[in-house]
């Protein structure tokens, strides 16, 4: 299983400026921030992580109604990995799926994806679809750190 590297080299010479440009939106200083926060982090970051993190200089609901704009055209990626809360990442590009620990919640990047064979059974096996166009694929564990403490 080989673990991705939080920023592809594609995204990361884009600026935010640049980013919100190509989309056609205005560049606002929280829109700037949210991106840059986005960039610079290793994992996926909750609406609460991102208010900490902007240090608390735009509301909560600017940074909802800004993800919800970056999600509707395709700047961030939507992922579901804890019951009734949305974390989002910057979407660079590379498909890949997460593994998040149910201790200590540390997320990782799993760049491999399997999936093709797993499409194929599930369509041939399917009375009602006959294309997947696409897919969200999560996985829950214990980290090292968590199973070690475990044994223990």
């Amino acid at each position: 299983m080989q673990i991705g590297v939080f920023c592809s080299i594609v995204w990361c010479m884009n600026t935010p400026l640049s980013i919100l440009k190509k989309n056609g939106l205005k560049s606002t200083a929280g829109r700037i921030q949210i991106l840059e926060t986005l960039i610079e982090s290793p994992h996926p970051l909750s609406v609460e992580s991102l208010f900490v993190k902007i240090k608390k200089i735009i509301d909560v609901s600017t940074i909802y109604r800004t993800l919800n704009e970056f999600s509707e055209k395709g700047i961030v990626d939507t992922i579901h990995l804890e019951k009734n809360k949305l974390l989002f990442e910057i979407r660079d590009g590379r498909h890949h799926h997460h593994i998040r620990c149910t201790k200590c919640d540390t997320i990782e990047d799993v760049d491999l994806c399997e999936i093709d064979t797993v499409s194929k059974k599930i369509l041939s096996h399917s009375r009602s679809f006959q294309t997947i166009i696409r897919h969200s694929l999560e996985f829950f564990g214990l980290c090292n750190k968590c199973s070690k403490k475990s044994l223990s």
